[in-house]
């Protein structure tokens, strides 16, 4: 079983934001590549704790340890 702790995706602004499940760390990115960089720094290298929220997915930061997705309309 897979245990993702980062998620990487846009915002409803299509911010490229990171959200840590665990709700130490995170961010707002210019980029999905300076995102997606950040995350692989904050879990060691270790992609596999990574996930990457697919196209037209909206990640909303619910609450923290919780991430949203739906689709865009």
């Amino acid at each position: 079983m897979k245990v993702v702790r980062f998620v990487v995706g846009q915002d409803e602004r299509a911010n490229w934001i990171v959200h840590d499940q665990l709700g130490v760390v995170g961010g707002i990115f210019v980029s999905k590549a300076a995102a997606l960089q950040f995350a692989r720094r904050e879990a060691c290298q270790d992609m596999a704790l990574v996930s990457v929220a697919d196209d037209g997915m909206i990640v909303d930061f619910a609450q923290i340890g919780d991430v949203a997705c739906r689709r865009a309309a």
